[in-house]
């Protein structure tokens, strides 16, 4: 495959001398160089953002205008091992590491849109890149064209059937209230376009549940309590908590505040924490 380097838009590294607790690798394991590249980033929504659909994407549906490659390296055992790393490290400095996933949600990419959501590509009246099955992962792409608002209307309406028979009902309950609040979100010219005052939508809307999604701390309604945390909007705080394992001394009371940084994500455990503003990282 031949890549110019211009369109190399992020690099990482399996380095098989890394351990962790999750993770023993094995002696013959060989280091590899994963390189992420794409012809249309300038005109990816998710790249503006500095993410991309196909970084730590394992297992869902990979972007239809971006491409991966790896680039197997040696063993450990090899003596060449190390400076190998430390050479595709230097070589790639601009790029390494560069950008994070992107959240599971309707996103513009170069000449059209990815529509990442379960079951959404099964079906058949919706020109999609590739249509999925039980045993065929879909590709969720629809050309600029084709993001109309009939095709907008069959992908609400539509209800796909399991191989054993029957609905898979958790479409219509969860993939299609989250696709609708996020074109509501994200584009909202679509939105309006799609529904134009229809109450299809907004019907949706009223029974969506963000228990459960991750949101950026910063963005859900202040005064709710996480976890034994208050947090104001600003700060998160705590009175009269033990956080030590013993005490160095007798106390009567404590009080302790912590300021997240801008990235800072936290798991939704009510409704009530969300407002228009509320950014959801997934």
């Amino acid at each position: 495959m031949n890549i110019n380097e211009s369109d190399i838009i992020h690099v990482h590294i399996f380095d098989p001398s890394e351990r962790n607790f999750f993770y023993k690798p094995k002696a013959n394991e060989k280091s590899e160089l994963h390189v992420y590249s794409c012809k249309g980033k300038d005109g990816c929504d998710a790249y503006k953002k500095g993410q991309c659909i196909n970084v730590g994407n394992v297992f869902g549906e990979k972007c239809a205008v971006g491409s991966k490659r790896i680039i197997q390296g040696s063993t450990r055992r090899a003596n060449k091992f190390y400076d190998q790393i430390r050479s595709w490290k230097e070589c790639y400095s601009d790029v390494y590491n560069k950008l994070k996933p992107a959240p599971k949600k309707i996103t513009k990419v170069s000449c059209g849109y990815m529509l990442p959501y379960a079951f959404m590509s099964m079906n058949e009246s919706v020109p999609f890149a590739r249509k999925s099955s039980a045993f065929v992962s879909g590709k969720p792409f629809l050309a600029d064209e084709d993001m109309t608002k009939e095709n907008i209307l069959n992908i609400c309406s539509f209800r796909p059937q399991a191989l054993s028979g029957g609905e898979i009902s958790k479409y219509q309950k969860e993939s299609v209230p989250k696709f609708i609040y996020d074109l509501k979100q994200c584009y909202p010219e679509l939105y309006s376009m799609a529904f134009d005052g229809s109450e299809v939508a907004e019907s949706k809307l009223k029974n969506i549940s963000f228990v459960g999604r991750k949101a950026l701390l910063k963005t859900l309604k202040p005064n709710i309590k996480i976890k034994e945390f208050i947090w104001d909007g600003e700060k998160l705080k705590v009175e009269n908590k033990k956080f030590m394992s013993f005490e160095p001394i007798k106390w009567e009371s404590c009080y302790c505040e912590f300021k997240p940084n801008d990235d800072s994500v936290v798991k939704v455990e009510s409704n009530e924490w969300v407002t228009d503003e509320t950014v959801f990282a997934d």
